[in-house]
């Protein structure tokens, strides 16, 4: 139960101008404790936030907000998915049909097995994936690859000619030679992409019909790409889908294309949390020498407060509220520094990343609301910890004070 005596009291000791100027520095180093590892708190979460959205935008280079495809990764006609009734519903921005699957690549002496994508030409309108190429340009009757493919194949712009692709022939059942198992053409590069190592490893894309010439499948496509225009309505979209399209389909939202890399994140954000609340309560265990020294310093007051009617308990809630406030004081100022230190982030991205293998050049930051709550949380549960190892320090200073007397 609250106990606004012990409340008070606590505070005027804390705050009092004549305690001694050792404990005074004793008890900021203690909040100290706190404060360093609360900001820290705040600003890994924040940066792995920064980091999340980062790559969820990222993706959204390449990937749709929302994919139609059938539940068995087979390919479909064109005209099975009822387009028009799709784009009546609300938040649906744009469409686009695409095929993939996997080929083979050769240039030179060098082959290796890529994803290739067949893209029409609405494709552009969806995904901005001229913004990410770094070599050359996106030309809608050339091959756009991946930077990983690129330097597993040694492809530079420079060079002059033609990659091949091969991919399993539908209809032959000749055992005569690679010929006769395998469609093959070839086609120019126009430029290569860069996203990020999953993709640029794996993917490249060509014009769509060129694509399906390839595979054998005339009108068949993989997988219809949805843009949204409110990502905070892609549940209520999604559920909308469904209802419009067959039961063989499936919706899927970006985060669940990819439930692997976010869950990823999401697992090394929690990690981050309680890591750095255990290291708050280590570090916090210094309040206890300060409440300590603070009571030897107030023993007189104390044996006025005993003499005028005050109980052990007064007592012992006088000291652990002053841990309590402590700690919170530590938590709440560590709590203004990273957020001061995230917005100035943000503004000023005076923290760099010394790579060129990335698209950013700065970490990225992301203040979230439920984060704060989350550290508060945290610096509160350290503070009832550190609470109740006072008062039991207090009980077994008590003893051993009754012991040697």
């Amino acid at each position: 139960m609250f106990n606004p005596i012990a409340w008070f009291i606590a505070k005027r000791y804390l705050f009092s101008k004549k305690s001694h100027s050792v404990i005074n520095k004793i008890s900021i180093i203690s909040v100290s404790a706190i404060a360093i590892p609360a900001a820290a708190m705040v600003i890994l979460l924040s940066v792995t936030n920064g980091l999340n959205d980062f790559i969820r935008n990222l993706n959204s280079t390449f990937d749709p907000n929302i994919r139609i495809a059938l539940s068995d990764k087979a390919d479909f006609d064109e005209n099975q998915v009822l387009m028009e009734d799709i784009a009546k519903i609300p938040n649906i921005k744009t469409s686009t049909k695409y095929i993939e699957g996997d080929c083979v690549v050769s240039l030179g002496n060098k082959t290796m097995v890529i994803t290739l994508r067949g893209i029409d030409s609405t494709y552009l309108d969806n995904f901005p994936l001229g913004n990410v190429v770094v070599h050359g340009k996106h030309n809608k009757f050339n091959m756009l690859m991946g930077s990983g493919v690129a330097f597993s194949l040694g492809y530079g712009l420079g060079l002059s000619g033609e990659v091949t692709l091969y991919a399993p022939s539908r209809t032959s059942n000749s055992i005569l030679g690679i010929s006769k198992h395998f469609n093959s053409n070839k086609i120019s590069v126009s430029g290569i992409f860069m996203l990020d190592t999953y993709t640029d490893s794996k993917y490249s894309t060509a014009p769509i019909k060129f694509v399906q010439n390839l595979f054998g499948k005339p009108n068949k496509i993989s997988a219809i790409g949805i843009t949204i225009s409110d990502i905070d309505k892609m549940k209520q979209t999604v559920k909308e889908i469904k209802k419009v399209v067959p039961p063989e389909f499936e919706v899927k939202s970006n985060l669940e294309q990819r439930e692997l890399d976010y869950l990823i994140i999401e697992q090394e954000k929690i990690a981050i949390y309680i890591m750095l609340t255990f290291i708050m309560i280590i570090a916090s265990l210094t309040l206890i020498s300060s409440v300590i020294m603070m009571m030897i310093e107030k023993k007189e007051q104390i044996e006025t407060i005993k003499t005028i009617g005050g109980d052990s308990k007064l007592i012992k809630d006088i000291f652990k509220y002053q841990s309590l406030i402590m700690t919170i004081a530590g938590g709440v100022l560590g709590i203004i520094i990273g957020v001061v230190f995230c917005v100035l982030q943000q503004i000023f991205g005076f923290i760099h990343i010394d790579s060129s293998a990335v698209l950013i050049d700065t970490y990225p930051v992301l203040l979230n609301f439920k984060d704060i709550i989350l550290v508060l949380v945290a610096i509160i549960f350290t503070g009832y910890i550190i609470a109740a190892i006072t008062t039991a320090t207090i009980e077994s200073h008590k003893k051993d004070s009754k012991y040697n007397e």
